[in-house]
C-alpha cells in the first residue's frame, strides 16, 4: 500500500496505520509511507507503540522522477488529506495502476470513477471502512486496463484543449457583464453577509479603479500587443513552401511538356 500524508490530521495519520493491523485479513501487507514533515516523528512513535516498524516502512520524501517506481510497489493509494483542490497525486496512483482509497474532501470526488477510487470521511473509522474494502477489490484489478482508461481520461492535449475553451468562452461573454450593477447583483446573490461583504469590496475596488482612471487616464497607455500564436509565425513559412512546391510543379510540367513536344517534332 502506499501513503500520502498530504494536508493530513494528526488523528488520521497516526491512527490508520495501527487500525490496519486489526483488520482481519490473511493476507500480508506492508505499508509504505511517501513524503516527509513534521507529522514523520507521529509515525515513528506510533510503529514502536504498535510493533509495526515490520509491516511500515516511511520512504521519506519521494523525488517525482522516482515516483512511478515508488508506486508500483503497491496495489493500494490511500490520501488522507483534510482539503484537496484536484490532487494530482490520486490520478499519478490510479495511472500507475493502484486502487485509490481517498477521503471525501475538495473537488477529489470528481477527479475519477467510483469503482478506481473509494471515498470516506475525513475520519480514520471511515477510512478503514473503505480500505477495507479496497481490499476485496485487488484480486480483481487489471492495472494494465485501469492505465489505459487514465490516459484516456487525462492527458495534456486534452487539458490543453477545455483549458483554451474555457478562456475563449470567458473571452466572448458579453461585456455587459463587467459593468458595477450586474456584478452587485451577482455577488449579492452569494448570501446576506458574504454578499454584503463582496459588494463593500468591490465598490471600494471600482472607486479606486476611478481614482486610477483619473490620475492616468487609459487612453494614454499604449496597449500590449498580442503575441503572435506558433501557427501564425509557421504561416509565412508554409506558404512559401506550398508556393515553391507549386513552382517546381510547373517546372516539371514544362520540362515533360518541351520533352514530348521534342519527341513529336523527331518522329
Amino acid at each position: 500500500m502506499e501513503w500520502s500524508d498530504a494536508l493530513c490530521p494528526q488523528g488520521l495519520l497516526v491512527a490508520l496505520p495501527a487500525g490496519i493491523d486489526i483488520v482481519n485479513f490473511t493476507v500480508a501487507f506492508v505499508l509504505h509511507a511517501g513524503g516527509d514533515g513534521p507529522k514523520r516523528r507521529l509515525l515513528e512513535q506510533m510503529m514502536a507503540q504498535e510493533d509495526l516498524s515490520s509491516r511500515v516502512k516511511l520512504a521519506g520524501a519521494i523525488p517525482h522522477e522516482k515516483a512511478r517506481d515508488f508506486l508500483l510497489q503497491g496495489h493500494i493509494f490511500v490520501n488522507a488529506s483534510l482539503t484537496e483542490a484536484f490532487c494530482m497525486a490520486i490520478v499519478e496512483a490510479a495511472s500507475a495502476g493502484l486502487l485509490v482509497v481517498s477521503t471525501r474532501v475538495g473537488g477529489v470526488p470528481e477527479v475519477l470513477p467510483p469503482d478506481v477510487m473509494l471515498l470516506a470521511e475525513p475520519s480514520p473509522e471511515d477510512l478503514l471502512d473503505a480500505l477495507q474494502e479496497a481490499l476485496l477489490k485487488v484480486p480483481n484489478l487489471d492495472p494494465i486496463q485501469q492505465h489505459n482508461r487514465v490516459q484516456a481520461m487525462y492527458n495534456w492535449p486534452d487539458v490543453a484543449e477545455r483549458t483554451t475553451a474555457v478562456y475563449n468562452k470567458v473571452l466572448s461573454t458579453a461585456s455587459d457583464h463587467d459593468e458595477l450593477l450586474p456584478r452587485l447583483i451577482r455577488y449579492w446573490s452569494i448570501g446576506p453577509w458574504a454578499g454584503l461583504v463582496f459588494c463593500c469590496i468591490v465598490v471600494l475596488l471600482h472607486w479606486f479603479w476611478l481614482f486610477l482612471e483619473w490620475q492616468q487616464p487609459a487612453a494614454d497607455i499604449d496597449p500590449a500587443v498580442d503575441w503572435p500564436s506558433i501557427q501564425d509565425m509557421l504561416q509565412p513559412a508554409q506558404q512559401l513552401a506550398q508556393q515553391e512546391q507549386r513552382t517546381q510543379i510547373d517546372r516539371d510540367t514544362e520540362v515533360e511538356m518541351e520533352s514530348s513536344t521534342s519527341r513529336s517534332k523527331v518522329v
